[in-house]
């Protein structure tokens, strides 16, 4: 939840802050989101090779929790201040901001997620255990986006509105992780043998096929998805001139999401992750291409795009962090090690690599197409927003509705390629069995009834055996 709480209002609110409020030129803001993503290129999967390693009587990731949430808070309080700088110097600033937050970011973030493979070794409770993970971040965005959008719109100083939205929230997001070490208990981890160092970790997980082809669904996926987000409070001003309906459509898009959790999770069971999240993430091509045409506000219109909005995108959150822990079992298989950190890490960098690219890119555009900064009123002492031009409306359009409708296109073909299906995914499971009780290393894992038998029906309904079906994935 203190992840996906930063996320959410960073997503949707740092571009128009450092545009309306900070009032930096959108090509430099772009840059700022752009440089820190090279910071992040480094910190993200070498922290998830660092928890990997670590060995405390805490366990691998629960003490990052601990020690990360506070400086967590901080950083992010920080990141939303104004101060009495000359714009090179707000430009250092900021940089410097999100580099830290984006630090402790992964100092939090990378454990955490790398913890729930552990949990469930099986298909399905690992799809239902990502859906009650999704479920609790998208009711912390929900209530987030709605907590922020309330303070902001109470509150006419925006600075001070932003700067205690900040307070409030930096506040909030120390405690989730600090719950998590104090209630959760790690498995325990038998000591590698010859044990891989941190670029030949990498590079054996970028040698897992399915992993390969998740990275860039989910590379694509999130870009798309921030993509929207990060343009959609500029969207709802300047192109519809509805400022003041922009949080209870948010509130739209999540609750939808988080409602269309369970449905996922139920279609997944029952016709695959990829069938679904090819579905899903179908619809949402369809929803995003009609935001490209509206041009006025029409609430009859927008609050069922909305909805629909956030029935794609469920599909685009929960579907591919479930895949996940499977190419994390074929690893294994393949290495006898088990790495969550470095797929975890990896993957989080991806998370926020497309976050700030995204940012960046509508950035650098809306400085291209001749988007105004708020200016001075003389009369009042405020910085007012300006009229936009034609061209600034129509690259809002654009960033809202072309580029993500492409970028999802593309992550539905990647998703195509995916192989990993339940029944390879079973013998994964059945032969790690086999190969730790060889060693001679304890199973505590659970195993689901039907899986305690040899043969299984395939998805073309023919029996195979599992010590027989093919589940090498590795280059």
């Amino acid at each position: 939840m203190a992840t996906s709480t930063a996320a959410v209002i960073i997503g949707f609110y740092l571009l128009p802050f450092l545009l309306d409020v900070a009032n930096i030129n959108a090509g430099k803001a772009g840059l700022v989101l752009l440089i820190s993503k090279l910071w992040d290129a480094v910190t993200d999967p070498m922290m998830g090779r660092i928890s990997d390693n670590t060995r405390t009587r805490w366990g691998r990731r629960r003490p990052y929790l601990l020690f990360g949430a506070i400086p967590f808070g901080v950083a992010y309080f920080f990141l939303w201040q104004v101060p009495h700088l000359s714009e090179t110097g707000l430009f250092i600033y900021y940089l410097g901001m999100l580099c830290l937050l984006n630090t402790m970011f992964t100092v939090v973030g990378v454990p955490y997620v790398s913890m729930m493979p552990e949990i469930t070794e099986d298909y399905h409770q690992r799809t239902i255990l990502t859906g009650f993970k999704t479920s609790f971040q998208l009711l912390a965005t929900l209530l987030a986006g709605i907590a922020h959008g309330v303070i902001i719109g109470a509150i006419d100083d925006q600075k001070k509105a932003y700067m205690v939205s900040a307070a409030i929230h930096g506040t909030f997001i120390t405690i989730p992780p600090l719950i998590v070490f104090t209630f959760t208990r790690e498995k325990p981890q038998e000591e590698g043998k010859g044990r891989l160092s941190y670029w030949q970790g990498v590079r054996i997980a970028l040698k897992n096929k399915p992993f390969v082809v998740i990275c860039f669904i989910y590379l694509f996926d999130w870009m798309a998805i921030t993509f929207i987000q990060s343009n959609f409070y500029l969207y709802v001003q300047y192109n519809l001139r509805a400022k003041d309906q922009f949080a209870a459509l948010i509130t739209v898009v999540q609750a939808f999401t988080l409602g269309c959790i369970p449905l996922w999770a139920i279609l997944s069971k029952k016709h695959g992750k990829k069938k679904v999240f090819i579905l899903g993430i179908g619809v949402l091509v369809f929803i995003v291409l009609s935001l490209f045409f509206i041009t006025d506000w029409h609430p009859y219109i927008m609050f069922p795009v909305a909805a629909a909005a956030g029935f794609g995108v469920s599909a685009g959150y929960l579907l591919p962090w479930s895949m996940v822990p499977d190419c994390i079992d074929a690893d294994e298989l393949e290495t006898g090690e088990r790495r969550e950190g470095v797929f975890y890490g990896l993957f989080v960098f991806l998370q926020k690599f497309g976050l700030s690219v995204a940012l960046a890119m509508a950035g650098f555009s809306l400085d291209s197409a001749g988007f105004e900064n708020p200016k001075m009123n003389p009369d009042t002492g405020k910085r007012e927003s300006q009229e936009q031009p034609d061209s600034a409306i129509i690259a809002l359009r654009i960033l809202i509705g072309i580029v993500p409708a492409v970028l999802l296109a593309i992550s539905i073909v990647f998703a195509t390629f995916y192989p990993i299906t339940r029944m390879r995914q079973r013998a994964t499971i059945w032969r790690l069995k086999r190969l730790r009780q060889s060693k001679g290393q304890s199973d505590t894992s659970t195993t689901p009834t039907e899986e305690k038998d040899i043969m299984y029906n395939d998805e073309n309904d023919t029996m195979l055996a599992l010590e027989d079906l093919r589940v090498d994935y590795f280059a």
